[in-house]
């Protein structure tokens, strides 16, 4: 297998598992107010 193919994958799948962490702890904090995530908003806290 190509190494570089494999990095590509993995950094792909760590950005997922940061989004989807995000995601909860923005609903988690953000539990009463009903405002929808965006995409900017783990980008802010970053």
């Amino acid at each position: 297998m190509n190494r570089f193919a494999l990095f590509i994958r993995y950094v792909g799948n760590s950005l997922q598992s940061v989004r989807r962490l995000f995601e909860v702890i923005n609903g988690a904090r953000a539990k009463n107010v009903k405002k929808p995530a965006g995409i900017e908003s783990p980008v802010v806290m970053l």
